[in-house]
């Protein structure tokens, strides 16, 4: 109260404003109460543990920082892009550090293309990343995948991502861009190699003539040192230098063949000079492609088939080859040969 010419004045209280201030308060309570009740029902409900996804958000903000602070290098050399993970000179796996900068300091295309010729483990490991890992690197101009890499988050029970807005270099042309790390607990899918054609009746019925080629179908590269590939009578593992891992990069295609330089100066159509080409340990493709006959190539646990027969499947020394049909019916065609140029 106040004092005023010797009158004593009440000040007014407005209750309608304290009544107001208290239901909102009350509300907001337990609106809180319920957003915590929810949040944990649903940690309890998917099984998460509140530390390990705590880590999860810290591995997918440190994984992001370490791809886009620095250009990465292989034994000082910034453009790794250039070398492949387990063979030649310069290997990726030696003293690799991770980065995709160009020396603009911005976002290198063809290093974030590069990332296809890493296996999933490699690079998890190197981003220190203990779970899944998926990179997921996109243009904003057209909202176009630059690369998809990694395991697929979809299917994740629990998940946590870092993203950061970049520009994005290719050649002379910047754009601006959007990369996403995730790291998540989940299936990761099959490891699995598919065939794509078959020469298995070339119109000079001679084994050097034969070849195979095969696709990688996940999002990472895959290691082909234990990768056994069979007809009905014998099996072949792959040839390679006792220091070199053999792998096939995500989304890529590879030839199988008895030898690459006969190969290459016998085939009928150009083939990349940097195309990945693969020869078997042996003079021949299991024991040479029979005009009917089985291929089996087993990767790991996973193990795929494929049976023709020259009356039905046709391809029979006129030049042409089997081609599949669709990725996921292992149905074969005859076609125009195109080793190495397969298109999911």
């Amino acid at each position: 109260m106040a004092l005023q010419g010797g009158t004593i004045f009440m000040k007014r209280r407005d209750e309608n404003a304290v009544t107001h201030i208290i239901e909102f308060t009350l509300a907001l309570t337990v609106f809180l109460l319920m957003l915590q009740a929810f949040t944990t029902t649903m940690d309890y409900r998917l099984g998460i543990d509140l530390d390990k996804h705590s880590n999860r958000i810290s591995e997918s903000k440190v994984a992001l920082n370490q791809l886009v602070s620095s250009t990465g290098n292989v034994n000082n050399e910034t453009e790794w892009n250039e070398f492949e993970y387990g063979i030649g000179d310069t290997q990726i796996r030696h003293d690799f550090e991770v980065g995709i900068l160009n020396e603009n300091g911005n976002i290198d295309v063809k290093k974030c293309l590069a990332l296809a010729k890493l296996p999933r483990l490699f690079l998890s490991e190197k981003l220190g990343v203990t779970e899944n890992l998926e990179i997921t690197i996109t243009s904003l101009v057209d909202g176009e995948e630059i690369i998809r890499w990694g395991s697929d988050s979809n299917e994740a029970y629990a998940s946590a991502t870092s993203y950061k807005f970049v520009i994005l270099e290719e050649e002379e042309n910047t754009f601006p861009g959007r990369i996403e790390v995730t790291v998540f607990k989940g299936p990761i899918g099959k490891d699995e190699i598919v065939i794509t054609e078959i020469m298995y009746a070339p119109e000079n019925d001679y084994d050097n003539y034969e070849w195979i080629e095969i696709y990688n179908p996940t999002n990472y590269a895959l290691e082909l040192n234990e990768f056994k590939i069979s007809d009905r009578n014998e099996s072949d593992y792959l040839k390679r230098d006792a220091d070199d891992i053999i792998t096939i990069p995500a989304g890529a295609v590879g030839i199988i063949v008895v030898n690459e330089t006969f190969f290459r100066e016998n085939i009928l159509v150009s083939v990349d000079d940097n195309a990945y080409i693969f020869e078997v340990e042996d003079s021949a493709i299991g024991n040479g492609l029979d005009i009917e006959d089985e291929i089996t190539v087993k990767y790991g646990t996973n193990e795929r088939k494929v049976s023709y027969n020259y009356e039905t499947d046709g391809a029979f020394r006129n030049g042409n080859s089997l081609n599949i049909s669709c990725i996921e019916c292992d149905e074969f065609v005859e076609g125009e040969i195109t080793p190495g140029t397969y298109e999911s």
